[in-house]
């Protein structure tokens, strides 16, 4: 028996439960967009109760697309696989098979499913279900993806056929939730080399057959459309394809020329010059002795966005042409421009909008960067000075000897506290975005590196890139005692310069968000930065300082004195300073019913404490009715028909507040007293 039970990953949209299949398919384009944002890692019990729970699932694992057109779930978003989903809808009758009969087909040929549940659409009449497979390991390639579901094909056939149904081999397909789980075995873990072995007659081959048609469809629009219409664009293509050659061939990030060239005064302008100024006398005019160069991060992909469509390609603006991506008697293409600046390649046919990075991408058929290489040659940007190519490099080298194990014995304190506390990916992470998001040292003004992220960007890498189970508070607690340390520092407004945040209003302004964007700085890469931060820690324990909250008694137990010359987070101070804010507005409240009513209940008091909770509104009531009865020189008196009469108080007011005589208090002034 396994004591620790394996996870699988997969997508679960658990944001809301559907209890019928007409529902989930009016919102089905909302499943399809955010089911990304819910990656799950669950055991087989738990995989379970999602699908008999009105929750859809895809029983496959990815990630989002940042450079995709569409935000939903797409083949392409595939990442990998270790639940394979198969539906048998008995539509065939000759065929038909019920689920005991499926799941000793499946047992006879050595292969046991973990699950077996009805689907919403099946009947008493005809049964309806579908079966999850669990792998040992992972699949990672479409090929061995189809090959396994050919095997489960051939395992479940009858009189020759198989039974499944064929059209589920999607890679990003969703599944609806079922009715109740008929089988259950958690322990049903298969190897996929088992599977394999009934691979013997294809029966799902439309997904190659469709890759084929698809290479197909785009030779045929490269030699009929795209070489026929005019020879600018065939010369972008050509151009674009012969530098990718070129810097698969040299193995660097651009051409070996473009690299070694010297710099000129525009470069310490700190800011891009528009492009579109360099296209005005030909699309293609380079003059290397004047490069333009990033020295903010995140504007590269923003600024080739603005480089003139029309010019580039030699097509007017706002003027219908024919589509590069189909053929058409009547053009219904045009080249726009929107309010952003952006050059947009729009398609009324196809119902497509693409920037020049995305156009480039699916003419040419290469990768983003791919085009980002050829448009930084084209129109000579370089997208990193000298400057940040060299922290770059030191930041990739410090991330290289935290990997190696000297670290580990040379700094063993350190090393040790950052396992315990989960923090080495926090650290990594942020080092890697001290290398995306890094400012040119003109921009900042510093000689440390200094970069910038939002919230949601940190939650976002750390979440994609680390398998680490962090939740948001507790990354942001890892980010401050890295500061605490002296890993990071975090800069606040006023040691942030001018020109920095000039461009962090800039990326607010073209992102269209107002969100907070935290700057943070890496100290000097020494040994010293690792021998402080263990030092630091030394110092903490030491002293007896801990990070999670207690009394100042509590630190030492058998010595009060010694405690209170000990440095420790004391959570009396915190509490203090919430009591006293508590009693502001308790004492306003109090003196505010004396003056109208001249006598109050405790309830009334806390009645108006709306932003507290009924544990707190107690607790802090407890602390502060003792003084406020001290301060005020209040009275507490039983509730009596005297004071009824002299008090004036209604029936409705004694209903509303359920008193009742000798047993409800009131609070009243000394000098009120008869």
């Amino acid at each position: 028996m396994n004591l620790i039970e394996p996870k699988f990953k997969l997508l679960v949209y658990d944001k809301k439960q559907f209890k019928d299949k007409d529902e989930a398919n009016n919102n089905i384009a909302l499943i399809k967009n955010r089911i990304l944002d819910y990656p799950k890692e669950c055991s087989i019990k738990e995989i379970a109760y999602y699908c008999t729970n009105g929750y859809p699932i895809c029983f496959s694992y990815g990630i989002r697309n940042n450079r995709s057109s569409s935000k939903a779930y797409r083949d392409n978003n595939w990442r990998e696989q270790q639940l394979i989903a198969i539906d048998i809808d008995n539509k065939d009758r000759q065929r038909y098979t019920t689920i005991d009969e499926a799941i000793c087909l499946c047992k006879n040929n050595g292969i046991t499913p973990s699950i077996v549940y009805t689907t919403l659409s099946s009947t008493d009449m005809i049964n309806k279900y579908r079966i999850i497979f669990a792998l040992k390991d992972s699949i990672k390639d479409k090929d061995l993806y189809l090959d396994v579901l050919n095997s489960l094909a051939n395992i479940l056939s009858v009189k020759g056929k198989t039974i499944i149904d064929t059209a589920c081999k999607d890679l990003s397909r969703i599944f609806y939730p079922g009715k109740k789980i008929e089988y259950y075995d958690e322990n049903a873990i298969l190897d996929i080399d088992s599977i394999l072995s009934f691979n013997k007659k294809n029966y799902i081959t439309i997904k190659k057959e469709s890759n084929n048609l698809k290479q197909k469809d785009n030779n045929s629009i490269k030699k009929s459309t795209i070489l026929n219409y005019d020879l600018d664009t065939n010369m972008v293509l050509n151009a674009l394809l012969e530098t990718t050659k070129i810097v698969k061939m040299e193995n660097e990030m651009v051409m070996s020329p473009i690299m070694t060239r010297v710099r000129d005064q525009l470069t310490k302008l700190g800011l891009l010059k528009p492009l579109y100024y360099r296209f005005k006398q030909s699309p293609f005019s380079v003059n290397l002795s004047k490069p333009i160069t990033t020295r903010v991060p995140g504007f590269l992909f923003s600024i080739l966005r603005t480089i003139p469509m029309d010019k580039l390609l030699n097509k007017p603006l706002n003027t219908s042409l024919p589509c590069f991506f189909h053929k058409d008697s009547h053009p219904s293409a045009r080249i726009e421009r929107d309010n952003t600046g952006r050059y947009i390649y729009h398609c009324y046919a196809c119902q497509i909008k693409y920037d020049i990075i995305d156009l480039l991408c699916k003419l040419a058929n290469v990768s983003i960067l791919d085009v980002r290489n050829f448009l930084c040659i084209l129109c000579n940007i370089e997208y990193e000075t000298e400057w940040q190519s060299k922290m770059s490099y030191r930041i990739m080298q410090m991330q290289n000897y935290i990997y190696d194990k000297s670290f580990k014995e040379k700094y063993p304190l350190l090393d040790k506290t950052l396992t315990r506390k989960n923090l080495f990916p926090v650290y990594l992470m942020m080092l890697d975005c001290a290398r995306t998001y890094l400012f040119d040292k003109y921009v900042s003004g510093a000689n440390n590196p200094i970069f910038y992220l939002t919230k949601k960007q940190l939650v976002k890498r750390f979440h994609k890139y680390y398998d680490c189970k962090k939740n948001e508070q507790s990354l942001y607690k890892g980010i401050k005692y890295l500061a605490r340390i002296g890993l990071i520092k975090i800069l606040k407004d006023s040691d942030i310069p001018k020109s920095i945040l000039d461009c962090l209003n800039k990326i607010k302004r073209d992102n269209m968000h107002n969100r907070r964007i935290e700057c943070y700085s890496i100290p000097d890469f020494n040994s010293d930065m690792f021998y402080n931060a263990e030092k630091q820690i030394q110092s903490d324990k030491d002293n007896c300082v801990r990070m999670s909250h207690y009394c100042r008694t509590e630190a030492v137990l058998e010595d009060k004195k010694l405690a209170n010359n000990i440095y420790v987070q004391d959570i009396d101070s915190e509490i203090n300073h919430k009591i006293n804010k508590f009693y502001v507005a308790y004492k306003a409240r109090a003196l505010k019913l004396l003056k109208t009513k001249k006598f109050f209940l405790e309830k009334n008091l806390l009645s108006y404490m709306k932003q507290y909770t009924s544990i707190q509104k107690e607790k802090y009531s407890n602390y502060c009715l003792p003084k406020l009865i001290k301060e005020l020189k209040l009275k507490k008196v039983s509730f009596s028909k005297k004071i009824e009469k002299q008090y004036n108080i209604t029936n409705k007011y004694i209903t509303r507040h359920n008193m009742h005589y000798g047993v409800t208090k009131l609070y009243i002034e000394r000098e009120n007293e008869l």
